[in-house]
Parts: C-alpha cells; structure tokens; sequence
C-alpha cells in the first residue's frame, strides 16, 4: 500500500506543476486569475468532500483494493481529457535566442533582478 501511495503521488509531483504551467496556455491572460481560482476551488473541494466519502462508501461496501482500482480508473478518465486537448502552435519571436544560444540577462549575475529585492 506504502508503493501504491508513493506512486500516486510521483505521478500528481510530475503532473500539478505541468498543469500549472500550461493554464496560461489554456485561457486567456484576462481570464487566468479566475481559472486558478476555479482550479483551486475544486482540487480543495475534492480533497475535503470527494475522496473520502467515495472511499468510505466504496470501503465499507467492497474491499481496499477496490477503492485504489476505481482511483487509477478514474485518472484514465483525466488522461483522456487531456488528450483530447488540442493548444495552438506557440508564438515565437525571431528576434530571440532559444535553447541554450543566447547569454542569460546581466540582471542574474548583477543581483538587479526584479524578483530578488534584497540580492
């Protein structure tokens, strides 16, 4: 049970900061804010409410393993929604290096950056 749990939460490791990253993608800049916050509405409702009265009913009534085979069944349910997700083809900009090309800014190496105040 200890592997199927570890499991589990390597899979949601690799998958919430990919689908973070890709929201912005999916809506627009002007409608991100209330996307995160639907986003984060429904995880927390689904923390809270879902999984432990569908656990629980699923527990009492059938076995553990029950309970860990209707999960796995359902992110397949997940996988197929993201497949089914079709992003249109990113924007690029000549003017700007890509991969490994370019130089970093002088702001990383200065301390000037405007994310670390007190660098």
């Amino acid at each position: 049970m200890m592997v199927v749990v570890f499991l589990i939460d390597t899979g949601q490791a690799v998958f919430n900061p990919t689908y973070t990253s890709l929201l912005p993608q999916l809506v627009g800049r002007q409608d991100l804010p209330g996307a995160m916050s639907l986003r984060s509405a429904q995880m927390n409702t689904s923390r809270v409410v879902g999984l432990p009265v569908l656990g629980a009913s699923l527990d009492s009534t059938f076995v553990a393993p029950a309970v860990f085979i209707v999960s796995g069944v359902s992110f397949l349910f997940v996988i197929a929604a993201l497949l089914s997700v079709r992003l249109p083809a990113p924007v690029l900009n000549p003017d700007e290096p890509r991969g490994f090309a370019g130089s970093p800014p002088a702001s990383w190496w200065s301390g000037t950056s405007s994310w670390c105040a007190g660098c």
